[in-house]
């Protein structure tokens, strides 16, 4: 029995407050632990450790940010089940695998004071929401408690050079380079690519950026040595 709250983080706002005082409102701040899809650069995991850290101050709360990923690129959170990437389906399907909920809203327009972080709900789609099906599919390759491997803690296996790579790809922002397949998944499909490079050009996890790729002008390259199956550059807003 775990209760469980989708929470919004958004880079730059921090963690939705409201959010918080309604979790504690039915948990103890110590059985609170923040779970997410899979980290690539650290981004929201540092949003938290900031946003959680003026929280506590204000709320005189004592949650804590350790972050667990099914998949942790960057070597930064407290546990994760692999550090592997791989293609993670919220990051190509949306709001279909995720109750036909969008992305978060946070404007004037439409969250006043003591409001949660929008959303948008696509009922529309409902025909077409995966969500039971995907939990259901994920629920059939449980194992027995004992047959489980130990997760990964923040000491597993070295973590790439993310900073060696914006070099390589002379990259500057850090906000330009999207690395891992979910990452470069979103870059494609809801920013202005400039560039894609993948570790492996048959792979099937990259088949999707290959196709998108390619209806966006772009030649994909290929590195075998990359540490990632993928790895995205967006368009300079100046250039």
């Amino acid at each position: 029995d775990a209760p469980h709250f989708s929470i919004s983080v958004i880079r730059g706002r921090g963690v939705d407050w409201c959010a918080l005082d309604h979790i504690r409102e039915r948990a103890a701040d110590a059985s609170v632990t923040f779970i997410d899809g899979w980290t690539a650069k650290g981004g929201i995991l540092g949003e938290l450790e900031r946003s959680l850290g003026d929280y506590n101050a204000s709320r005189g709360a004592e949650l804590t940010p350790d972050l667990v990923t099914l998949s942790d690129l960057c070597g930064r959170a407290s546990l994760a089940a692999s550090q592997d990437d791989y293609l993670i389906p919220s990051a190509v399907l949306n709001a279909t695998v995720s109750g036909l909920v969008s992305r978060t809203i946070l404007n004037d327009e439409v969250v006043g004071p003591g409001d949660f972080h929008g959303c948008v709900l696509f009922e529309s789609l409902a025909s077409h929401d995966l969500s039971r099906s995907f939990v259901d599919a994920v629920s059939e390759r449980f194992v027995a408690e004992d047959e489980v491997p130990a997760p990964l803690r923040a000491s597993g296996s070295p973590p790439p050079d993310l900073a060696g790579w914006m070099a390589q790809l002379k990259v500057t922002d850090p906000h330009r380079f999207k690395p891992g397949v979910g990452e470069a998944t979103r870059a494609l499909t809801r920013r202005v690519p400039e560039r894609l490079v993948v570790r492996e050009a048959e792979a099937p996890d990259v088949a999707h950026l290959v196709l998108l790729a390619e209806a966006a002008g772009i030649t994909p390259s290929v590195d075998p040595t990359l540490p990632f199956l993928a790895a995205a550059v967006i368009r300079s807003v100046s250039g």
